[in-house]
């Protein structure tokens, strides 16, 4: 079972990212480049709201999402890492995130949510309504982009979290 969700939140991610780009590109903006220490921040801080119990951009530590994000660059501190992070600028500071709830069946306001492209594409929708979210979706500075997804399941019900982290 645990496998299954692991390859569902995959699959979520993996949609969130093409609806995301699909959603720039429609508007002349450039897509954005998938960058594995932001997939590894994202799925972290995910992972994190639903050991800790919360749900919020700065934990109870008060890490937020620059913090997260630079360790995650951090750790990726091979000669060749530091190469390309020097001449790539991926210690940039500018740093955005949105994060999102779904559960599973019945959400206010959409249809019936069951699977992986409900899941993505209410996030996406969900997104794209509020103003903050959607402005760091459309961000034209924005130019690498991690998602990461993990599934609470309580009984038998199931709630995704996703975190997008963006950076310029």
């Amino acid at each position: 079972m645990e496998r299954n969700i692991r390859k569902s939140n995959r699959e979520i991610e993996r949609i969130i990212f093409k609806l995301v780009n699909k959603e720039r590109s429609e508007r002349g903006l450039k897509e954005l480049s998938p960058k594995a220490y932001l997939v590894r921040a994202a799925r972290r801080h995910s992972r994190d709201m639903i050991r800790r119990h919360f749900y919020g951009h700065e934990n109870e530590s008060g890490s937020g999402p620059l913090d997260r994000v630079e360790q995650s660059v951090k750790e990726n501190n091979s000669f060749f890492g530091m190469l390309r992070r020097f001449f790539t600028n991926e210690t940039s500071s500018y740093v955005g995130e949105n994060i999102c709830r779904m559960p599973i069946g019945k959400v206010a306001g959409f249809s019936y949510i069951n699977s992986e492209w409900d899941v993505a594409k209410t996030i996406i929708i969900s997104w794209m309504r509020s103003p903050g979210h959607r402005r760091n979706i459309l961000d034209p500075n924005f130019r690498r982009m991690g998602i990461g997804v993990a599934c609470k399941r309580k009984g038998g019900t199931r709630e995704y979290y996703a975190t997008q982290d963006l950076q310029g």
